[in-house]
């Protein structure tokens, strides 16, 4: 039995070709789902807001290792991404960030935390 863990890598970034359609999102997060060697559990989820000062994209996708949530204000150039993966499989971080190279990113800050044991902040 492999051993349980509990990663969250949150990532925030400013990128210049934001993802700006459910169908385009969905694609993207099955792709980094396949990079990453996890499994969707259920299909993606997500919607378009077009509230003013708010306009972007939220996606959804339950993994059967946890979640995945990505979040694009895209009123903005760059536009402002917001993605967590949050998995009890280990997974590599720079798949992650290297996933993000289609959207042309300007700027990429992100922490891992560790919460297996406790809540500890790695990177």
């Amino acid at each position: 039995m492999a051993v349980l863990v509990h990663h969250l890598l949150v990532v925030s970034a400013l990128v210049a070709r934001p993802i700006k359609t459910v169908s385009e999102g969905k694609a993207w997060l099955a792709d980094l789902i396949q990079s990453l060697g996890m499994q969707p559990l259920a299909p993606a989820t997500g919607a378009y807001c077009n509230t003013l000062g708010n306009q972007g994209l939220t996606l959804l996708q339950p993994i059967t290792t946890s979640h995945i949530a990505l979040h694009i204000w895209d009123q903005h150039n760059p536009a402002q991404l917001e993605l967590d993966v949050y998995s009890c499989k280990a997974f590599d971080i720079k798949t992650v960030i290297d996933h993000l190279a289609p959207m042309h990113p300007t700027q990429i800050r992100h922490k891992f935390v560790d919460r297996t044991c406790s809540i500890d902040v790695l990177s």
